[in-house]
């Protein structure tokens, strides 16, 4: 069992969000046009074709849909909603660019990814989950279960002050890094300004008052939560793509406050 997070009050405005990211159906598309509009209307939206909608390999996919809305409602109350759709329509698999008699697309802030084809509902439904609709989550009280619930994950904590002169260029080079990893590394920005923000992050990482702004890893085992200091002070998207490349090699040495929560 993993330690409980440090937990907000339920922000109850929310409760509306949920009831409808919950109920939220696989959408069935027959044509290019409908993908079309599908894709002027949400920022993220994935699409499983099949040439054949009544296969194992078609119930798959729907399960791992209804499992992710019904299972993690709350990531996507932080970062907005996932549109997902069906097809068995030829024209809408050239339009993706799909090769073969089935495959799964996701579209995020115009960055594309193929899933992998396998036969398990678990993989479509990591592969979905590792995906989000932000390339950057922010960090809010409100959202801490959004951020951090899920399956185990590995994650990147930018800590800095939105205020400070520097903090567009900080955000950029984290946002670039993200589009490159994003799909292993759930990417996290937290502002320092925010005095709930400043003193959760002193109990979960050690963060210090006047810190320079700095990014942390951490990864979500079963057991607990791994954390590690950055061994970079220059905050550019290299020396993140870097730090996150080490992170997801098993590379980075663990810091102490590791079984603290």
């Amino acid at each position: 069992m993993r330690p409980p997070l440090l937990l907000p009050s339920f922000p109850f405005f929310l409760i509306s969000t949920l009831v409808s990211l919950s109920s939220v159906e696989l959408v069935e598309i027959g044509n290019v046009e409908a993908l079309r509009k599908l894709a002027n209307d949400n920022v993220c939206y994935v699409v499983g074709y099949f040439e054949n909608l009544d296969t194992e390999e078609t119930r798959l996919y729907r399960e791992a849909v209804a499992d992710i809305y019904f299972g993690r409602a709350f990531a996507r109350a932080a970062c907005g909603t996932m549109a997902t759709a069906i097809s068995s329509d030829d024209g809408l698999r050239k339009e993706l660019g799909i090769d073969g008699e089935k495959g799964i697309v996701l579209i995020s802030e115009g960055v594309r990814a193929v899933f992998p084809f396998d036969d398990y509902v678990d993989p479509i439904k990591r592969w979905i989950e590792n995906s989000p609709v932000s390339l950057v989550s922010e960090f809010s009280e409100c959202f801490i279960l959004s951020i951090f619930q899920g399956e185990p994950m590995n994650y990147l904590l930018l800590l800095a002050s939105k205020s400070s002169e520097d903090f567009p260029t900080l955000k950029e080079a984290f946002t670039k890094a993200a589009k490159e990893e994003r799909l292993q590394t759930r990417f996290v920005l937290v502002d320092t300004d925010d005095e709930y923000n400043a003193d959760y992050m002193r109990s979960f990482v050690g963060f210090k008052e006047k810190q320079e702004p700095a990014v942390y890893a951490i990864i979500d085992r079963e057991h607990g939560w791994e954390k590690f200091f950055p061994d970079f002070t220059e905050i550019t998207t290299e020396n993140i793509i870097a730090y996150n490349d080490l992170l997801n090699a098993g590379k980075l040495k663990r810091y102490l406050k590791s079984e603290e929560v």
